[in-house]
């Protein structure tokens, strides 16, 4: 049983989480962010890291039942209270900034506070993808993940396991090939927007789902690589550090605008079987390093608070809307300072409190990548 946490896939996380963050907050603008900002593909990282982590904390392939109770427990308690505190505060800043008006009717804000609610906002057929707080459209496509798609993946584990690693391997590199073509022909930033907004093409409402079924069944496929140690899986552990800057490789060319940033989700899989299969690999070493480990355990935070944060203070701390590229300087260290406040004085005690009161008795699992 593995009971240490992989501390460079926390690192990696984190990496990933404050990609996302320096591009909503402006940083963009400078050439050197630009190169190293990957913040569409960092979302599907996530995803594949989901899939990952879930199946090694709860020992998919090992022979044992999905404890769901536990379960449905420890995802609760990991991303709704905090989801809970920053939707009330987005409410807050919609219905002041947007309701009522032409852009963004009542009625509408009432189904989607609805959907917002209940995350359900990025599911097809059910919402339409507007979210109060952006980002968290992809805690929406993790609830289906977590609700609809883990349990059905738990209970196949085995079976799948053993199947040639080459044949899950080649699973693996045709669904990142689908979210990669479904992306790149359809993604619609627009419909995360909170306003009135019809995509040109439907299938831009499917395109979080896609990305998001896709990339956490091909981590789900890494972790059986990983759980056997297969020989694809030592090769990527052997490689890690190659996949490594093969990404970095892909921020080069796209940032010459040789080849599309979406390609780097052909590496997220790899890259995450490779980090877990060697802790000695340089990028594993760095990942691992206590600044980005601990960036990683605050990227939830990071992750969700960057955008209602910066709203709060262009709103209320004049020198930040009198200086934007200070302004986003000070915005960067109050969120660094309010994610590490949010998660050891509200996320920490709150998931503690809720796994306690409501998760019925621990079974000895392996401790678990912020789970």
């Amino acid at each position: 049983m593995i009971r240490d946490e992989i501390r460079q896939l926390t690192g990696l996380r984190g990496v990933a989480a404050l990609s996302v963050a320096l591009v909503h907050l402006g940083f963009a603008r400078f050439a050197l962010v630009r190169f190293f900002e990957f913040h569409d593909q960092a979302v599907d990282l996530f995803f594949c890291l989901s899939g990952f982590t879930l199946c090694l904390v709860y020992q998919a392939g090992a022979g044992k039942k999905l404890p769901f109770r536990r379960y449905a427990v420890a995802r609760f308690a990991r991303i709704y209270p905090l989801y809970a505190v920053i939707l009330v505060f987005c409410w807050w800043l919609t219905i002041r900034h947007l309701t009522g008006s032409s852009i963004y009717p009542e009625n509408l804000f009432v189904a989607d506070a609805v959907r917002n609610v209940l995350l359900l906002n990025a599911w097809p057929l059910i919402g339409d993808g507007a979210d109060w707080d952006s980002p968290a459209w992809s805690l929406s496509v993790e609830v289906f993940c977590y609700v609809a798609l883990l349990p059905a993946l738990f209970a196949i584990s085995a079976a799948a396991e053993r199947r040639a690693a080459a044949v899950r391997a080649a699973v693996i590199l045709g669904l990142c090939g689908f979210s990669f073509i479904a992306f790149s022909r359809y993604w619609d930033i627009q419909i995360l927007v909170p306003r009135v907004y019809t995509a040109s093409d439907p299938i831009g409402y499917w395109i979080p789902m896609i990305r998001g079924v896709t990339l956490f069944t091909a981590g789900w496929l890494a972790h059986g690589l990983f759980r056997r140690r297969d020989n694809l899986a030592q090769v990527a552990g052997q490689l890690c550090d190659l996949t490594a800057a093969a990404a970095i490789l892909v921020l080069v060319f796209a940032f010459l605008g040789l080849l599309p940033k979406a390609a780097l989700v052909f590496l997220a899989p790899p890259l995450v079987l490779g980090l877990a299969m060697n802790k000695l690999a340089v990028s594993s070493r760095v990942l691992a390093s206590p600044p980005l480990h601990f960036l990683g355990e605050i990227s939830y935070a990071v992750y969700l608070l960057h955008e209602p944060l910066q709203s709060a203070l262009t709103g209320f701390v004049p020198y930040v809307t009198a200086h934007p590229v200070r302004g986003e300087g000070v915005t960067l260290v109050c969120l660094f300072v309010v994610s590490t406040l949010s998660y050891y004085g509200f996320e920490k005690p709150v998931r503690g409190l809720l796994k306690r009161g409501f998760g019925g008795p621990r079974v000895g699992l392996p401790a678990g990548q912020n789970t």
